[in-house]
């Protein structure tokens, strides 16, 4: 009963009878059920809401209750799979009988974590068997909203969302960086093998020559080739085809260099060069400045005999490169400096290092030495 003020009575009559069982009246109850009643449609409406959602997401949303092994699951979980209600397989935790069996180790210990209490959401991916044979990859998600005294859980709910097109996607991806990188190292081997052509025939066509000056100029040449025919061959190597180590790269160069000459057994080389990673298009420019000057040094620098000794070293610190590059010989002429260099080789030096936007100087004291610095 509906009252003017909008209440909801509900009204319950309870006969009275006499001592001789002859019915005397009839006792009125009658009690506000306004509350409940609202309750009552706030909490249907809420079902309604929750199932509409449920029966409308394409994701596949489960609750399993631990306790009793129960589980339900949403229309869009059976069709994400190829079923329909009547045919879906799935009760409670029987859900691991569609799982790939190499993925069912890895899933269950991320549930049991959770079911333990060591985490309240887990995060796992898996192949699940489709109505059509089909294996589709799951992201699945869940979170614990019951626990009981232990803290062990009660109740799991979650989320199954098919993955599949894109675990596809990232498996193309994967094949073609894949081939990228095969494509980029036969590009770099390639480019190393024609340095190599190149360099020899430059060394050819230095034999042929009597003129020293241009039979020098050739070998000159042929070891600039050879600088950058170790960097290709580092590239081809590496894993990482923008950067390099340093070290690794120079330490071999400076081997190449030292050994074109025949005066190399009476050189001692010391290297420092600690280990950090430059870009390939620094250490190209780099490796040629190296070139120039070794070589100039194991051209002029010793007279016969002697103790002569190389040493070249690097360091990064606070973002900037140091390298250096000296040696005990006579020494550079004053005369020669590199704000008005005579030789190509020196113009060369010059150019490089303000491609790498470094700077040089040069440090006249018991030999010579060349200091070189950029940004890293």
């Amino acid at each position: 009963m509906h009252t003017p003020d909008g209440r909801i009575w509900e009204e319950r009559g309870e006969p009275v009878f006499d001592q001789k069982g002859n019915l005397i009246g009839v006792v009125e109850i009658a009690r506000d059920i306004t509350d409940s009643k609202n309750i009552e449609e706030a909490l249907q409406k809420s079902e309604k809401r929750f199932r509409l959602s449920m029966e409308a997401t394409r994701d596949g949303l489960w609750d399993w209750d631990i306790r009793t092994g129960d589980g339900y699951f949403s229309p869009g979980y059976y069709h994400m799979l190829g079923y329909d209600a009547d045919s879906f397989p799935m009760t409670g935790n029987s859900w691991l009988e569609l799982m790939h069996p190499d993925d069912r180790v890895r899933t269950l210990k991320a549930n049991q974590e959770c079911i333990d209490g060591r985490c309240e959401t887990f995060e796992t991916e898996f192949r699940m068997k489709a109505k059509n044979g089909e294996w589709r990859w799951i992201m699945g998600r869940g979170k614990c909203v019951e626990r009981d005294e232990h803290k062990r859980a009660l109740r799991l709910v979650g989320t199954h969302v098919d993955i599949t097109d894109r675990k596809l996607a990232e498996e193309k991806i994967k094949m073609l960086l894949a081939e990228k990188e095969l494509m980029l190292k036969e590009v770099h081997h390639r480019i190393k093998n024609n340095m190599n052509t190149i360099a020899g025939l430059l060394f050819l066509q230095a034999n042929m020559l009597k003129e020293s000056a241009a039979r020098s100029a050739l070998m000159d040449s042929k070891n600039r080739v050879m600088s950058m025919m170790v960097l290709y061959d580092k590239l081809y190597c590496s894993d990482d085809f923008n950067e390099i180590s340093i070290k690794d790269y120079l330490e071999p160069l400076l081997d190449e260099i030292i050994n074109m000459f025949p005066n190399k057994t009476n050189v001692k080389i010391i290297k420092n060069i600690d280990d950090f990673k430059l870009e390939s298009k620094i250490l190209s420019p780099l490796g040629i400045i190296v070139n120039e000057l070794i070589t100039n040094i194991m051209k002029y620098a010793f007279g016969e005999g002697g103790d002569a000794t190389i040493g070249i070293s690097a360091s990064a610190k606070n973002g900037r490169i140091t390298c250096v590059i000296e040696d005990n010989g006579k020494g550079l002429p004053e005369s020669i400096n590199l704000d008005s260099p005579h030789g190509f080789g020196l113009q060369l030096v010059d150019m490089l290092v303000k491609q790498i936007d470094g700077d040089i100087r040069i440090e006249r004291s018991e030999g010579t030495r060349f200091i070189i610095e950029f940004k890293a």
